[in-house]
């Protein structure tokens, strides 16, 4: 009886391994050619349709194939246009935020914020720029391989938290002279320390042109009493002259 089990269990065994292999596994194998078939096809049509929209984009002209140039070179005006600032003299800056009238870099020193608004460097400069930005991160956001060349960039945007604006990965180095005034012009969130040509003209004539401490009247500097770091004001009672020295001999003491 154990025999005929076994011989039993045995032809089972082989006719379901001949099942397997004459039937089962050239189904499976049709399966999966068809697929892969399929899966081609559809690529293929992918692809073709990644050309076609390059050869639409290239056709038109569109603007988006030129958003990275375009950007780099609105960087470079900017670099251009934007002297050391004035309060740490720090010249490496981050675009913080930009929208179509206003532009705001931030020193990466102090963290002095600067509002450059649309026509301080040139008429519609800031709206250009959004424009582009905007055309930039469309680029970006294309997923046809066929643009890589065109989307290759030195932008670290993985850096940036979530929350924060792209732009912020724009980082550009000031370069200018050409427009000195841009950084006293454009209002700032945080005060200036920067005193107005009256009150140094009216201390001048007050401290007679000569150090209050020492009497020199070599190497002068207009000097904040109360420090401008402790809350002093820029107003004519709270500025005196001081020489060189002394002034360094004072350094942030009130007085």
């Amino acid at each position: 009886m154990g025999y005929f089990v076994l011989i039993l269990m045995a032809g089972f065994f082989v006719i379901g391994f001949i099942w397997f292999e004459l039937i089962e596994k050239p189904k499976e194998n049709r399966e999966k050619r068809q697929l892969e078939k399929r899966l081609s096809e559809l690529q293929k049509a992918v692809d073709l349709e990644n050309q076609q929209q390059l050869s639409q984009l290239i056709s038109e002209k569109s603007p988006i194939l030129s958003s990275k140039a375009d950007l780099q070179e609105k960087v470079h005006t900017l670099s251009k246009n934007t002297p050391s600032c004035k309060k740490c003299g720090e010249d490496i800056f981050t675009i913080w935020e930009i929208n179509n009238s206003t532009l705001t870099i931030r020193c990466n020193g102090c963290k002095k914020k600067f509002i450059i608004r649309n026509d301080d460097i040139k008429n519609g400069f800031v709206k250009e720029f959004n424009t582009i930005y905007n055309s930039f991160l469309d680029l970006l956001d294309n997923y046809n391989p066929y643009l890589d060349e065109y989307q290759n960039h030195s932008y670290d945007f993985s850096s940036l938290r979530s929350d924060f604006p792209k732009c912020r990965a724009i980082i550009f180095e000031s370069n200018g002279e050409e427009l000195e005034a841009i950084i006293d012009s454009i209002p700032s969130d945080e005060p200036s320390r920067r005193i107005s040509d009256k009150v140094k003209d009216n201390v001048w004539r007050r401290d007679e042109g000569k150090c209050v401490k020492c009497g020199s009247n070599e190497k002068l500097e207009f000097d904040h009493i109360i420090p401008f770091s402790k809350g002093g004001s820029n107003g004519y009672r709270n500025i005196q002259l001081l020489c060189e020295n002394c002034n360094r001999t004072k350094s942030n003491n009130i007085g």
